[in-house]
């Protein structure tokens, strides 16, 4: 099975959780791509009930293999930094409330 070529090789997937769904407040759908960005694409991945809000990305390939090794505050900085950019605004962080990583390029058997 080691031998077995998988996509999520590269990939690093990333949530940033929030206190509430911001960017539906603001008419946005909270999905998105951004070709050359470190988050690829960006999923809206919040409960139908509104709770638990979040958004999920994905970091692949090169980018992911350039951030593999950094500590997760380093990483949600990245993150976050791409966020403000991509909704032109920075005051989605006053309601994050946690930030994670699954890093499948390093974490997981089989990947590789």
């Amino acid at each position: 099975m080691a031998q077995t070529p998988t996509w999520m090789e590269s990939t690093i997937k990333v949530a940033v959780e929030y206190s509430r769904p911001w960017w539906r407040d603001a008419g946005l759908s909270g999905s998105g791509f951004a070709p050359g960005g470190l988050v690829g694409e960006l999923w809206d991945n919040t409960g139908e009930d509104g709770t638990s809000a979040a958004l999920c990305g994905f970091i692949i390939g090169d980018a992911a293999e350039d951030v593999a090794r950094l500590e997760d505050v380093q990483l949600r900085e990245l993150v976050l930094a791409q966020f403000d950019r991509m909704f032109g605004s920075s005051k989605h962080r006053d309601a994050v409330t946690r930030f994670s990583a699954g890093r499948w390029i390093a974490d997981v058997p089989f990947t590789r």
